[in-house]
């Protein structure tokens, strides 16, 4: 049988150390001083042959060579096989990368909360001081992009599912014997002075749409968002008769739609609009746009065109002065003298706007006239109170579409009786007569 060709690490070694010839380097002279003649044939003096300085450490220089020999090196028992050595062998080992160990959760939390008890910290310090922004040095870009990462959601876990879980733990239960259920949903008191969880978070959530309610009507409430019609000689956006109509109450919607989606989503709710169903009873779109109409109104004086039409409604009806007093009290519409004031000014631009019409010479129309009695009989019989009949007139103005205004024009007529134009009319009484019946000049 022939011997293997496996070379074992110990015979290598062997080798290595075999194949360096140390040699003894010089010994070095001091700088400045000769060394003196040294004859080998004479005894020294009083001297001892044997020195008391310590000798030196002999020094042994590694050959130049050009062949590639691993380095010397005394393995240990539990190190991996040297790649490099192995590759000389018949059977290589393959390289082996370090693998670390993998914990459980349960032990990554354990040895974090080591961490924590080490440094003194409890986890409220903890989540206080990654979560601070606000500190004087400022924050180091290693924290700065963790918390970036975090807070908007590149995380495995987004921190509202944190949260969550944090509001439907068992932990966070409002303990008995406590007043904390009275802190639920709190608009009094501010929700950072709330220690428990599920009082402070529920608070901190009414208390932000308080404030974006807040918000939204104060910019609906502006002169520039569409619901003024101010009476005021001053006033930015005078209540208009264009702005009256069958299309207000719906783009009076979507204006509410646009500034206020907050509020009119939490009015449908309370409404019960959350559902797909379309009511044929007081619509939730109509009930929605009514009532926050009336709150705007409430809130500023001068958003009141619905109000306004409202009240305009009532008063051409004729309805009973304290009717309009009491939807006056509830915000619904504007006061009696406001209605009253509103009429006139807007009986103002219908009159010169009607005038303005009549004057152009391009609109061609009709006027009807017919007399008026009105008879006025006191069923109160007071001093000064009299029956009495008005008699006047009414006319009414009727405008004629596709009709050409030159065919009506006197100057034109003229030109044509100058110029002696003759219209010629031929009339066909009966069928299959080759003469006509009757011919006219028209001058």
């Amino acid at each position: 049988m022939s011997s293997s060709p496996l070379v074992n690490k110990s015979t290598l070694v062997y080798n290595q150390i075999i194949s360096f010839s140390p040699t003894k380097t010089p010994f070095k002279t001091p700088k400045g001083t000769k060394r003196k003649d040294n004859d080998e044939n004479l005894p020294p003096g009083s001297c001892s042959t044997f020195s008391s300085r310590p000798s030196k450490k002999i020094r042994f220089s590694k050959p130049k060579s050009t062949s590639s020999v691993p380095p010397l090196f005394f393995p240990h028992r539990d190190d991996p096989p040297d790649p490099v050595l192995c590759s000389k062998c018949s059977d290589p080992v393959p390289p082996t990368k370090p693998t670390s160990k993998r914990y459980s959760t349960e032990e990554k939390l354990d040895m974090m909360l080591q961490a924590l008890e080490d440094c003194h910290w409890k986890l409220s310090h903890f989540l206080h001081a990654i979560s601070d922004h606000t500190t004087r040095g400022g924050r180091g870009a290693r924290h700065a992009q963790v918390m970036s990462a975090f807070l908007q959601g590149r995380g495995t876990y987004t921190p509202i599912e944190i949260i969550d879980l944090w509001v439907r733990s068992p932990d966070s239960r409002i303990a008995k014997n406590t007043n904390h259920a009275e802190l639920m949903y709190s608009f009094s008191t501010p929700y950072k002075a709330i220690r428990p969880l599920r009082p402070a978070i529920t608070s901190l959530a009414v208390q932000m749409t308080e404030v974006k309610l807040a918000s939204e009507a104060k910019k609906a409430v502006k002169p520039d968002a569409g619901l003024h019609a101010t009476l005021r000689v001053k006033g930015a956006h005078k209540a208009d008769l264009l702005d009256i109509g069958s299309s207000t109450f719906a783009e009076i919607g979507a204006l509410q739609l646009q500034v206020q989606p907050v509020a009119s989503r939490l009015l449908s709710t309370i409404a019960g609009g959350t559902t797909d169903i379309v009511r044929k009873r007081r619509p939730v779109e109509t009930v929605v746009i009514n009532a926050l109409s009336t709150l705007n109104f409430t809130r500023n004086n001068e958003a009141r065109l619905l109000p306004l039409m409202k009240g305009l409604l009532y008063f051409a009806h004729s309805a009973p002065v304290d009717l309009i007093s009491y939807n006056s009290r509830t915000g619904d519409m504007p006061a009696y003298t406001t209605i009253y004031k509103a009429v006139k000014h807007l009986g103002k631009q219908e009159s010169a706007a009607t005038l303005a019409r009549g004057r152009d010479p391009k609109v061609v129309g009709v006027i009807q006239f017919d007399n008026v009695q009105n008879y006025t009989k006191q069923r109160d019989h007071r001093v000064g109170r009299v029956n009495h009949m008005n008699i006047g007139m009414a006319g009414t103005f009727y405008e004629l579409e596709d009709v050409n205004v030159e065919a009506l024009s006197l100057e034109s007529k003229q030109e044509l009786v100058a110029k002696k134009s003759v219209a010629i009319v031929i009339c066909w009484p009966v069928e299959g007569v080759e003469e006509p019946d009757t011919v006219l000049e028209v001058g």
